[in-house]
């Protein structure tokens, strides 16, 4: 393939609107095989919705094996995955979450961004992980 033109994107093939090709779908604007990355970036669909659809160990191997370019930064941030296909581990993994799913809570609720590093929360972090008011 040859290199484009920065913000550019260039699909391997000439697709159609609305058209998927592996597992991306094609918006519009994209007929001709180009793009403008500002487009992509505003047009490209995130999922906020999950099934319960088993995800094959090909496909999930396809996702790891791209996600390892994605941007890091200074390129050193690592990467560990582990792949949890137990109900029951699973729902004790999202168990093992909720306080600090609670201390998240808390924080929103006393405007603060939360997770963030760069100021000392005001949260008492005992007492919102404890907190099964918050949800």
């Amino acid at each position: 393939m040859t290199s484009q033109p920065f913000g550019r994107k260039r699909w391997p093939q000439t697709p159609a609107v609305g058209e998927c090709i592996g597992s991306t779908f094609v918006p519009a604007g994209c007929e001709t095989g180009e793009m403008e990355i500002y487009d992509v970036m505003r047009t490209t669909f995130a999922a906020r919705d999950f099934t319960d659809d088993e995800v094959t160990d090909e496909v999930l191997y396809r996702i790891f094996d791209n996600a390892r370019f994605a941007a890091s930064g200074g390129n050193r941030q690592g990467h560990k995955v582990i792949v949890v296909r137990d109900p029951a581990r699973k729902k004790r993994l999202g168990e093992l979450c909720i306080p600090a799913m609670r201390v998240a809570a808390a924080q929103v609720a006393a405007g603060e961004v939360y997770w963030q590093s760069y100021s000392p929360s005001s949260v008492n972090i005992e007492e919102a992980m404890a907190d099964e008011s918050l949800k």
